[in-house]
């Protein structure tokens, strides 16, 4: 049993998969993977997405307690699909065979890698027939619905874990933190009754969190636990199986989330070894019910804080970027008070200048000496047709097919600001780069 976590998260970087430090994770990423697995796990195609990629189970234990771990519901949610092959590579490594026989006898691990291929190829939350499979627990209507729903019902787990992603503005609680993980045990019913297995599914969560405080302190939340009787997870603890949600979330400084993924595979590790050793129950439910839970809008990307308007009035401005972390747009305005900034900026000693279009009458070729003289006459995009812009310059630029109707930012809309000091336009910022003038 791995009672020292730094000695296990050094074992942890000698057996990372490598080329899974993605933003996505795709089918094809992890095909060979799958195909050669090591004789100690048992591995076969359980059946086929709605585009015929296959869907996959590999087996390892021959004990009675019976855990089931499955990821990428989401086809855009892969942090966990890594964790799942890095202990897959744990579990195959010849120096850490003695822990494997410490277990292999009472428990029985199911993992079913990558439950979407199909949004998994297009970076997307549905399947290729636009279904969201985790509101699909009841009427089975995609093909990768039902077979995780029989994965369930043939493998009959004591213990389920429902491996997810969130998004990168959770934050814990009332804090600006970022919600690294968060943790459910979800409800079986509308009044969320706590039974025997949901019970244990808290005592487990519980003891994550605990450890989650050394890694990531104040950085864990708990997720809403409204009952969603269409839902995997609500569910399969309606079917008396003790299920645990992980969602993985942003850590500064980590986009592809590898900070959360390294957390999954420990949670992962101290799940096979505390229910192997009956240590589960002996948790009361203080370190679950002390999570505090998670709010969906606490963070954004770009934070532009007292903003000073030509109408004389001040706001603050929130953007936010794409999952790949470019092309911001402007995602509110006003007293934004209640959020904070992944990127926070004070701008109470500028003023906002209006928005101009520079038009574009024959082809420019845009140097950075040029670029910055165009902005410094207060012009923050360009009107015309692309072909007529080439941009020589490390800058970005945005170009429309016509000029705006406002001269001042709108929601959703693109970000290009100018911003003045004493009459004299000083700062730019286009999309997410700032420019100075």
């Amino acid at each position: 049993m791995f009672s020292d976590l730094n000695e296990l998260k050094a074992k942890y970087q000698t057996i990372k998969q490598p080329g899974l430090d993605l933003l996505q994770v795709r089918y094809g990423d992890i095909e060979p993977l799958i195909s050669s697995l090591p004789s100690i796990f048992q591995v076969s195609e359980v059946g086929r997405s709605y585009q015929d990629r296959p869907l996959n189970k590999v087996l390892v234990g021959k004990g009675p307690v019976r855990l089931f771990m499955w990821s990428q519901m989401h086809g855009d949610e892969s942090t966990a699909t890594a964790s799942l092959f890095d202990l897959m590579n744990f579990i195959s490594a010849s120096e850490n065979q003695d822990w494997v026989e410490s277990w292999s006898t009472k428990l029985t691990l199911q993992m079913a890698p990558m439950i979407n291929p199909d949004g998994a190829e297009i970076s997307s939350r549905y399947n290729a027939q636009g279904i969201d499979l985790n509101r699909d627990a009841v009427t089975l209507q995609a093909s990768e619905a039902k077979t995780l729903s029989a994965l369930a019902d043939d493998f009959k787990p004591h213990y389920g874990f429902n491996l997810h992603d969130q998004n990168r503005y959770y934050t814990t609680g009332d804090s600006h933190n970022t919600a690294t993980i968060s943790l459910l045990a979800p409800a079986f019913n509308k009044a969320k009754d706590v039974n025997e297995s949901r019970h244990r599914a808290m005592q487990l969560a519980g003891l994550f969190n605990r450890e989650l405080q050394q890694q990531i302190p104040g950085c864990v939340g708990r997720y809403d636990d409204t009952y969603s009787y269409r839902s995997f997870g609500d569910n399969f603890s309606a079917r008396g199986i003790a299920t645990i949600l992980i969602e993985s979330g942003h850590y500064p400084g980590d986009p592809c989330r590898q900070t959360a993924r390294w957390l999954n595979f420990m949670m992962l590790i101290m799940a096979i070894d505390s229910i192997a050793a009956n240590e589960v129950e002996e948790n009361t439910l203080e370190d679950y019910e002390s999570i505090p839970m998670n709010t969906s809008d606490g963070l954004v990307d770009i934070m532009l804080r007292n903003v000073n308007c030509q109408d004389h009035f001040t706001a603050d401005y929130s953007n936010n970027c794409s999952r790949e972390f470019d092309n911001p747009r402007i995602e509110e305005i006003g007293d934004l008070s209640h959020q904070e900034g992944l990127n926070s900026y004070d701008m109470s000693e500028y003023l906002l200048e209006p928005i101009k279009g520079y038009v574009l009458t024959d082809t420019l070729v845009l140097s950075e000496e040029s670029y910055l003289e165009i902005l410094r006459q207060g012009f923050s995009y360009f009107v015309g047709e692309s072909d007529m812009l080439q941009n020589n310059t490390n800058w970005p630029v945005i170009i429309m097919s016509q000029e705006l109707a406002l001269d001042i930012p709108e929601r959703q809309g693109q970000v290009h600001m100018i911003f003045s000091k004493a009459g004299q336009p000083v700062r730019a910022l286009i999309r997410d780069t700032w420019i100075e003038l």
